[in-house]
């Protein structure tokens, strides 16, 4: 009790003293450093590295390293700027082809020219409920 008092009151009297200080620093430093804490953080960056690693193996796709991005040809595509009409034309076009397709689709199918799918009756159930059941 007496070594704290003393202390303290040489503290009181030279604040400034280089003893005191360094004794002062490396009491901050003894605060600071915990074995617990040291402890807890190696735990805790072994459970980020595991963490990291599983992350790794679910995204890990081997196909996406060794392929090469695909070429594109620029001519291809056309240009940015097109006019409107000219627009429109494609458009109409590839409308016009999907329409053949399905007309040629209901042709083939022999499907009604509304397309509409009969409904399903109770009379239909019961007779399918009865072949499954024999």
């Amino acid at each position: 009790m007496w070594t704290k008092f003393r202390a303290w009151l040489h503290h009181l009297l030279d604040p400034h003293c280089e003893e005191c200080f360094h004794y002062e620093v490396e009491a901050e430093e003894k605060s600071k450093h915990c074995k617990t804490c040291d402890v807890y953080r190696s735990e805790l960056d072994r459970a980020h590295r595991v963490i990291n690693e599983l992350v790794e193996k679910i995204t890990y796709t081997p196909g996406s390293i060794q392929e090469a991005p695909a070429q594109v040809n620029f001519q291809e595509l056309g240009p940015r700027k097109m006019a409107f009409r000219e627009r429109r034309r494609l458009l109409e076009e590839s409308k016009r082809k999907e329409a053949e397709i399905l007309r040629e689709f209901r042709k083939n199918n022999e499907v009604s020219s509304v397309g509409a799918i009969q409904p399903i009756t109770e009379d239909d159930l019961d007779a399918e409920l009865k072949s499954v059941e024999n």
